[in-house]
């Protein structure tokens, strides 16, 4: 069992870092892949844990936190791993909510939840407004770590 934390902060839209290597900032891409790739060949599963999610925002449509170019690459590898990510649980929405990745034949291949906050947070975003504390219980097996309930 692999936990992969990914900081995804290099690929939020409003970074204003220049990053010598635009492609890979900090090769994390790279490390991601070979990480996945790895796991793949051996059988094993992985887990992904890291704050801000690619996709659209659910409450701002056609909203991305990560520019198309870093949201396409993160997908891609999701898509291509799909049987050995476990999970993942991404942050920054503030939001109780998940998403669904679809490979190119728009089938379901993967679950993305979204963990809300306990801070209340409101959005400057147009239509995103405030969201309201809130947590999640998720109830696992301890030996697969299988999500058997999530409250």
């Amino acid at each position: 069992m692999t936990f992969l934390m990914l900081n995804t902060n290099l690929y939020y839209r409003f970074n204003s870092a220049n990053f010598t290597d635009k492609n890979d900032p900090g090769k994390q891409f790279e490390f991601m892949e070979q990480v996945l790739s790895t796991a793949k060949m051996e059988k094993k599963f992985v887990h992904i844990v890291s704050h801000i999610a690619p996709g659209v925002f659910e409450r701002t449509p056609n909203f991305t936190w990560m520019p198309d170019f870093y949201n396409r690459k993160f997908l891609d590898l999701t898509v291509k791993y799909s049987t050995t990510i476990k999970w993942m649980i991404f942050g920054h929405h503030h939001t109780d909510t998940f998403h669904i990745v679809k490979d190119s034949n728009n089938e379901p291949v993967q679950l993305m939840l979204m963990a809300p906050s306990v801070t209340p947070w409101f959005s400057d975003l147009d239509g995103a407004g405030a969201n309201n504390p809130a947590f999640r219980i998720i109830d696992y097996d301890p030996k697969t770590w299988e999500f058997n309930d999530i409250e």
